[in-house]
């Protein structure tokens, strides 16, 4: 096979199995242009944030930290709840306690994150190292997203 000939049998496969995924995503209950077909829900969009008040989340938001609850956060080591210390609006670690994670776990998501670090005057060493981040696990492989000190 020649090298384009090879190209374009690779790339028609790719196209099937491409046509094939998205063919997959349609609800077999409902026609295309049902009229039947229910509406989805009404979201009311969030606030912004200002430097005097956070932000208000959209209804259809899972809220993880509200500044007083990490009940919804278990630690990454053995699942038992997470023990980070949660004063004045921050959650913050606790000496050797690990990482921590969701207890829900979660697929097709936007995500809206909002952090801040304490200025260089108020830490010891003039740095801290704050932030998160998010694993995505996809067919046994999986990418990682972090925001850390800037």
């Amino acid at each position: 096979m020649k090298p384009t000939a090879k190209k374009f049998a690779w790339m028609l496969i790719l196209m099937f199995l491409a046509a094939f995924t998205c063919s997959a995503q349609v609800d077999p209950k409902w026609e295309i242009h049902d009229r039947n077909r229910p509406n989805p829900p009404v979201i009311t969009p969030g606030t912004a944030s200002t430097q005097d008040s956070p932000g208000k989340p959209p209804s259809d938001a899972v809220v993880l930290f509200d500044g007083k609850d990490i009940s919804k956060w278990v630690s990454k080591k053995d699942g038992s709840s997470a023990k980070w210390t949660v004063a004045d609006g921050y959650m913050e670690v606790a000496p050797k306690t690990g990482d921590i994670q969701t207890k829900e776990g979660f697929g097709d998501c936007q995500l809206h994150v909002e952090f801040r670090e304490p200025s260089p005057r108020d830490v010891a060493q003039c740095r801290v190292s704050a932030g998160w981040t998010m694993v995505a696990r996809m067919c046994h492989a999986a990418a990682r997203f972090a925001i850390l000190h800037a």
